[in-house]
């Protein structure tokens, strides 16, 4: 059971660039808390070009 304020779920092939999980929370605190539920980086190849994900919204159920 999680006791932080926050819950990272990170897949085993991700690289997280410098400052991402600063910009998260900031984006996250910046925004009307019952608006939200889940927050998630824009995914990016090696030269930074845009990655379309496989599905448009995921899901917690669909990270486990």
């Amino acid at each position: 059971m999680s006791s932080g304020e926050y819950i990272l779920i990170v897949d085993s092939d991700t690289v997280i660039p410098l400052h991402t999980i600063k910009g998260l929370i900031n984006a996250f605190n910046e925004l009307p808390s019952d608006n939200i539920g889940l927050i998630a980086p824009k995914l990016v190849y090696p030269d930074y070009s845009f990655q379309e994900s496989a599905r448009k919204f995921p899901t917690l159920a669909s990270k486990f």
